[in-house]
């Protein structure tokens, strides 16, 4: 089978870039090349760096902002990174470009629509992102989660798709798990963590009901983000044992995390979400409040009303502690919680994704006009 070199566009965050190696990863098995295009930020290389057998090159990039001082930066930045991608694409020739949606990744999209090349895009969240909305239509295919649609294109250019996961996230035992992470068994485990680059809210939350948590006998692993406090362990003394609280600024392997915890609080990100449920991990979730067009509520809402979690907007976080406290010591609760999400379907997306792919490859001829819907 001859070797295909495919581009995946997946920087900017934790929710494009882990999906961008489940697809490479995919592909790698089948016999094809990968090249993934990120950002310079500090939480993709941290990511980058698990994955020494991938390929990964770094793009300039800035966020879209609807503040007009802004657009000048986004302009420039947009143009460097269409130019940039541009002389790659000329250089690696790819049967195919992959989009993971966000503004950093839309220069690459749109050189690969220029030099013809064959474009997907995949969106994650309950609520289409503008650029996977913009892009949608120089798109071969759209990717999206079950119940979304964009009315903006044709139905025969959507698919639905869940989140691709990569090879190595799978639940673990929860007794082996502690052990790795060197705690107790016994005592109740609280993870908190404010996505791929943490949550400066939620740090504050740890330390200001630090008391009120370990005098309950709760372990705590908080992942803070990079920067944003320093990685440290505390034992706090109890009655007859001690409480252990952690402040790690990042984790190559939230699957244990997960799959140690009783209970997660956390942000609504799609990747948080799919990973949630692979492990069947209660958790509250806060969504984050300036999230374009609001996406984590509605992603956080789609769970709870599958019985996944419980939804806490940012707004009513003084009334965290009292949830949190019911919640992780009520095992019915906690049961049912884990019993809905084992039985959400989750499937191979990585891999219905790739099957696709080249299914349509095989298909396509040269891009035909644009498509402006029906």
């Amino acid at each position: 089978m001859k070797e295909k070199i495919f581009v995946i566009a997946c920087g900017g965050t934790g929710g494009h870039l882990t999906p961008g190696i489940a697809l490479a990863e995919e592909f790698l098995a089948r016999g094809h090349k990968s090249v993934l295009i990120v950002s310079k930020k500090v939480v993709d290389q941290n990511l980058c760096s698990a994955y020494p057998h991938l390929s990964f090159v770094q793009f300039p990039g800035v966020g879209f902002s609807k503040k007009i001082y802004s657009w000048p930066k986004f302009i420039y930045f947009l143009a460097k990174n269409f130019f940039k991608a541009i002389h790659l694409l000329k250089r690696l020739q790819p049967t195919a470009v992959i989009g993971f949606g966000g503004f950093t990744n839309a220069g690459i999209i749109l050189s690969a629509y220029l030099l013809r090349k064959p474009c997907f895009l995949h969106e994650a969240n309950q609520v289409v992102g503008k650029a996977i909305r913009y892009l949608s239509r120089i798109a071969t295919k759209v990717y999206l989660p079950e119940g979304v649609s964009l009315p903006s294109i044709s139905m025969n250019k959507q698919v639905t798709l869940g989140f691709p996961l990569r090879k190595d996230f799978q639940k673990k035992d929860k007794k082996a798990s502690r052990k790795q992470l060197n705690v107790s068994p016994y005592q109740k485990l609280l993870v908190v963590l404010g996505g791929s680059q943490g949550a400066l809210s939620f740090n504050k939350w740890v330390l200001d009901n630090l008391k009120q948590l370990t005098g309950h006998n709760i372990n705590i692993i908080c992942v803070t983000g990079v920067g944003k406090h320093p990685q440290r362990t505390l034992e706090i003394p109890q009655e007859d044992t001690a409480s252990k609280v952690m402040f790690i600024p990042f984790s190559h392997d939230v699957a244990t995390l997960f799959s140690a915890a009783d209970l997660v609080i956390g942000r609504a990100g799609a990747g948080t979400i799919a990973e949630l449920i692979q492990c069947e991990t209660p958790s509250i979730l806060i969504p984050y409040p300036q999230a374009a067009d609001n996406h984590q509520l509605a992603n956080a809402l789609a769970l709870e009303q599958k019985g996944g979690c419980l939804v806490l907007e940012q707004k009513h976080m003084y009334r965290l502690l009292d949830e949190a406290l019911h919640l992780i010591f009520n095992e019915d609760l906690l049961n049912d919680m884990s019993y809905q999400l084992q039985h959400i379907p989750s499937g191979n997306a990585a891999r219905e994704l790739a099957d696709d792919i080249e299914a349509t490859l095989k298909r396509f001829q040269a891009p035909r006009e644009l498509d402006f819907g029906k």
